[in-house]
């Protein structure tokens, strides 16, 4: 991400949940639902048994050891390393997912607030998306190399992201290793919508 991207107006205003009219002659709008579901007894656990030893957990380097089959030795728990980050995993049972679905929401849910509000009502207050790729190219093509601006709580504090879509050989994926009707990986460098940040958290989504 450079100086140069557009960015959004620093004065915006945001607001949590939908206000009357938002979602008038929009198609999705019956699957709008303020109720969040809770959190799976996997989460619960995982919480409960607090930080994990590192060796447990993947490094950024070790990012392309989730193409091996089988699982991880950690799929929920998270670990704090010695620099000061934070591991994170989640495991989240899909049946009937495929890869296309995951790369199409990931370019589809990032270019409207009230689109992006759909995965997490508590949480996501804005999102922007210029220049956004459209066409008959792959979904996973269309976000690759983007940057979604997003507007969000993290916890209790209000957040104002950059999300860079990065291929996923950047983070040490090997790419010819992902099987389009078996896997996708999507990955992004995150920082902050209002300075320039080269990205102090990575996120990446598997799914199979």
């Amino acid at each position: 991400m450079t100086t140069a991207e557009p960015r959004p107006d620093p004065t915006r205003q945001t607001h949590l949940g939908m206000r009357p009219g938002e979602l008038d002659g929009k198609w999705y709008a019956k699957y709008w639902n303020p109720v969040m579901a809770p959190l799976s007894e996997r989460v619960r656990q995982a919480i409960d048994l607090g930080p994990q030893p590192p060796p447990l957990c993947l490094g950024l380097d070790d990012a392309g050891t989730l193409n091996e089959g089988g699982y991880q030795d950690l799929e929920d728990g998270y670990s704090l390393f010695g620099d000061g980050s934070m591991h994170i995993a989640a495991s989240t049972r899909m049946p009937g997912v495929s890869p296309d679905m995951v790369d199409w929401w990931f370019w589809w849910h990032a270019t409207e607030t009230q689109r992006y509000k759909l995965w997490y009502p508590r949480a996501h207050l804005y999102a922007e998306w210029p220049g956004a790729g459209e066409g008959n190219a792959p979904y996973r093509e269309r976000y690759i190399g983007g940057t979604s601006f997003v507007d969000e709580y993290v916890g209790n504090v209000p957040g104002r992201l950059a999300i860079r879509f990065v291929r996923p050989g950047d983070l040490g994926f090997r790419e010819d290793g992902l099987d389009p009707q078996e896997a996708t990986a999507v990955c992004a460098r995150v920082g902050f919508s209002d300075a320039p940040s080269t990205g102090a958290i990575w996120s990446t989504t598997c799914a199979g």
